[in-house]
């Protein structure tokens, strides 16, 4: 049965042979041939029409030959995503939505609006793995060689015993008959059950092979990406413009500008992103690099002295509430004796470590031996340290003012007691405010241009592979 059949003359063929009918004999000859003749004209108008119409309903079904409907009624497949002129079902995803939204659940997450974007996630995901796979067959980059297969079946096979690793105990305390199997036996038991889950070898070589394609298409989208000594010099400039709008937003000289920039100002900006190693292009004035040997007390100390200070202020409050017992004000001395002998214990081993530091020791080697934090032992701060200035929040108020007090580069400070313990701070050097020259940062500043140039190109690459794949989604059929 034809979808759209035009009844419109038909029906004013219709019409007019129920008028000549009415009519009977009054018609007068004249009358009757010309409406004869419009009968003959509509009839030929409506079947050019619908054979038109035929032809055109022939192409939209060689169009959509195969395609279910998109969310019809109940018992039709539900299409969620057409991909290069493959569907995707609903009835595909739904099984992992319901894992997740169980998961979900067990952590109290049950609201429409997080389960709804849950449901686009994965859409989103198993419609880009589907335009990958599609693109990476019909460039017949996806299939890995046979060397390359020997070396993906090692890696996968490597990744599977990781795993029974990381899983091993977790899974002997599920299964008390094995506690009498050797660990080898009982790692041979969970590698079992594992493969028995759908997570044995092949599970990694699948995602090893995805990931292969993947890799290749990536390469693929960057290939042409390159930057010249021009475009390097306008990215410097760039990043000049967008660093001091960010780190030093009072320095710029327009009015609107710098207002501008001031809403959106964040002081402590430049020193989280100085401790994420950033490259500046812009540095703000007033601050000075340093480093610090942070000691603190042992854990058992630090947790009495904890107690000791909750209980007392509890004291405390009830003596200015006038509702202290006598036990009450029997006890607060007690605990004063005890947090003064916890806090002359520290204070001690802080001294002892300040006395190497007067005898000339190795700082960094100090930081070793007795530091604590964790910022002095790793990159980039190991090498750089922090940057502090007069105006930065991102530190505790006391370290920041015993830095700041320091006078010249190679100073330390008496130890400053604060919210973390006793900081001994080193003042390393000053940081040059300013526009950082390009020479002094060109091969950072290029890698970074270029890291940016191939994020840009994957990107326009995939929009692209989307758009050749005729992607279409239907996220509201996901149900």
């Amino acid at each position: 049965m034809k979808r759209h059949r035009i009844g419109r003359i038909a029906a004013a063929a219709l019409a007019i042979l129920i008028a000549l009918a009415a009519a009977g004999g009054a018609l007068a000859q004249e009358s009757l041939e010309e409406a004869i003749a419009q009968i003959e004209a509509l009839w030929e108008e409506l079947r050019y029409a619908n054979d038109r119409i035929d032809e055109l309903e022939a192409a939209i079904d060689r169009l959509y030959e195969g395609r279910p409907p998109e969310g019809g009624d109940d018992g039709e497949p539900r299409v969620v995503a057409w991909v290069a002129g493959e569907p995707m079902y609903a009835s595909e995803l739904m099984p992992i939505y319901e894992q997740y939204a169980s998961l979900y659940a067990m952590y109290g997450i049950t609201d429409a609006e997080t389960l709804s974007m849950l449901k686009r996630d994965i859409v989103d995901s198993f419609v880009s793995e589907r335009v990958l796979a599609w693109k990476a067959a019909e460039l017949g980059i996806g299939e890995p060689s046979e060397a390359e297969l020997v070396e993906i079946h090692a890696r996968a096979e490597a990744l599977f015993w990781e795993q029974v690793d990381e899983y091993y105990e977790e899974y002997l305390y599920g299964h008390d008959e094995w506690y009498g199997l050797s660990e080898e036996e009982a790692r041979a038991e969970v590698a079992r059950e594992l493969e028995a889950e759908g997570y044995g070898i092949g599970y990694f070589e699948r995602q090893l092979i995805e990931e292969y394609a993947r890799d290749r298409l990536y390469e693929v989208a960057i290939e042409s990406v390159g930057l010249t000594g021009e475009e390097l010099a306008a990215y410097y400039e760039e990043r000049v413009i967008e660093d001091q709008a960010a780190y030093a937003p009072e320095s710029i000289r327009d009015e609107a500008e710098r207002a501008e920039a001031m809403a959106d100002f964040d002081p402590s900006r430049f020193e989280s992103d100085m401790l994420e190693g950033a490259t500046p292009a812009f540095v703000p004035a007033g601050y000075r690099r340093v480093r610090q040997i942070l000691v603190q007390p042992d854990e058992e100390d630090a947790d009495r002295k904890y107690e000791l200070e909750s209980e007392l202020s509890d004291i405390n409050i009830a003596i200015q509430n006038g509702v202290a017992s006598d036990e009450d004000k029997t006890l607060k001395p007690v605990i004063e004796a005890e947090l003064f002998v916890i806090e002359e214990k520290f204070r001690q081993e802080v001294a002892a470590v300040m006395a190497e530091v007067r005898a000339g020791a190795d700082f960094m080697e100090l930081i070793d031996r007795y530091g604590t934090d964790g910022g002095m032992t790793v990159e980039p701060t190991r090498t750089t340290g922090y940057y502090v200035s007069a105006r930065s929040t991102m530190w505790d108020r006391v370290f920041t003012e015993a830095a700041m007090a320091l006078e010249a580069p190679g100073d330390v400070g008496e130890p400053a007691f604060g919210a973390y313990g006793a900081y001994i701070i080193r003042y390393e050097a000053d940081v040059e405010p300013g526009r950082v020259s390009l020479e002094s940062i060109e091969g950072a500043l290029r890698e970074q241009a270029e890291r940016e140039l191939r994020e840009a190109a994957y990107t326009g690459a995939l929009e692209a592979w989307y758009a050749e794949a005729g992607v279409e989604v239907y996220y509201e059929n996901m149900r």
